[in-house]
């Protein structure tokens, strides 16, 4: 349900992308970072009363919509590829991260969760130097999510 959410709201624009890590914690079960993010909950359930107040009597949206091109957005979601590494230690964390990378295109992106400290910092800074750009690291309660984007 959550990924079809991401799906249908937030990679065609009606949601703005801020909200993702939002869902993806709600899809971990992360009660932690929900708790800590009520804020950010209640302005998505706002933007959502608003998007449904939009729809005309067709079932249409009919706000401004920035959406981004439909090929750019098809390009990401085929090219991301997800993997948990919790509970899995240094160096391994980092071995298998390189087999995921090798498995996806140049310009793929690959989702990674790891455990807090060494993880964290080791990872990360393992894969740039590898060459690869790190777009995003996000702390989700008791982990990390970090988003990988494939250089070289």
């Amino acid at each position: 349900m959550y990924r079809e959410f991401e799906k249908n709201f937030i990679d065609t624009g009606l949601v703005a992308v801020h909200y993702r890590p939002l869902i993806a914690a709600a899809l971990l079960q992360d009660t932690d970072f929900l708790a800590g993010h009520l804020e950010l909950a209640t302005d998505l359930g706002r933007d959502m009363i608003r998007l449904y107040h939009s729809m005309d009597n067709r079932l249409r949206f009919t706000c401004e919509v920035e959406a981004p091109a439909p090929a750019a957005v098809e390009q990401i979601r085929d090219a991301e590829v997800f993997k948990d590494l919790r509970g899995v230690a240094c160096p391994m964390n980092f071995v298998k991260t390189k087999v995921e990378l090798a498995r996806i295109p140049v310009g793929g992106f690959l989702r990674i969760l790891l455990d807090d400290g060494e993880p964290a910092d080791n990872v990360p800074r393992s894969v740039k130097t590898e060459g690869h750009e790190i777009v995003s690291q996000e702390r989700l309660g008791g982990h990390w999510q970090v988003v990988i984007e494939k250089k070289v």
